[in-house]
């Protein structure tokens, strides 16, 4: 399920608060419902201390 960060205005999601730069994963129609509250979590590599050796 994709990240989003909140932007803008605390979001109410499930009886859970959000605030502005909280972390909350939703699946794509309650994205898009918050879109304008909303900025995706860019996706990090998975890596491991070794250097992917």
């Amino acid at each position: 399920m994709p990240t989003y960060i909140v932007k803008d205005s605390p979001i109410l999601h499930n009886g859970k608060r959000y605030e502005e730069g909280a972390e909350i994963e939703l699946k794509g129609e309650e994205a898009r419902t918050l879109k304008h509250l909303l900025e995706k979590k860019p996706e990090t590599k998975n890596t491991n201390a070794n250097g992917g050796k």
